[in-house]
């Protein structure tokens, strides 16, 4: 498959997921490669988080823009904010982050994924491969990506728009849910 195929279905479905789910198919289910996801997240095409049951999750520009309006991030602790810090001027791979933020490990990994549960931070572009399915990220804080990536979505209603993209995985009553 190419990008653009993937980017056709994140246009489309809204929606990713790097392992497989009972809603959401992942991208080998789909026939996509991880070249597939970071020639997106490099182009900017592509918003890396852990918003879905806190797995990896790729969303649309538009689902992002959408679940901004709709879904509210929860507050930062310390450690997540010291992270978002961090990121705000400075794009880093995960093992820069550990370094800088001197962490304790657990410390560190719950801070981390919290930010991208809340959508405060992503993947700007690929890092280093580690083998041909396999790389790390280079991370930033959402607005830096958004710079990149401006917000075309014009809706008076951002629920029903998010629902009616959703619809195709999940019912409306698990589409509330994940809105919560």
């Amino acid at each position: 498959m190419t990008d653009k195929t993937l980017k056709e279905y994140l246009i489309h479905y809204g929606i990713l997921t790097c392992n497989s789910t009972p809603t959401i198919p992942n991208i080998t289910d789909l026939g996509f490669h991880w070249s597939d996801v970071t020639r997106l997240i490099d182009n900017h095409e592509l918003f890396y988080c852990k918003t879905y049951k806190n797995r990896t999750t790729y969303l649309s520009p538009e689902v992002y823009y959408l679940l901004k309006q709709c879904k509210k991030q929860k507050p930062m602790s310390a450690e997540s904010q010291e992270i978002h810090q961090l990121l705000k001027n400075n794009t880093m791979e995960t093992s820069e982050l550990k370094a800088f933020s001197f962490m304790q490990q657990s410390e560190y990994k719950k801070a981390f994924d919290f930010l991208l549960k809340e959508r405060y931070i992503t993947a700007i572009q690929n890092g280093r491969f580690i083998n041909p399915n396999w790389s790390t990220f280079v991370y930033t804080v959402a607005e830096n990506w958004e710079a990149y990536t401006p917000e075309t979505v014009c809706t008076t209603d951002p629920v029903e728009q998010l629902t009616t993209i959703l619809q195709s995985f999940m019912t409306e009553k698990e589409v509330r849910n994940f809105l919560k």
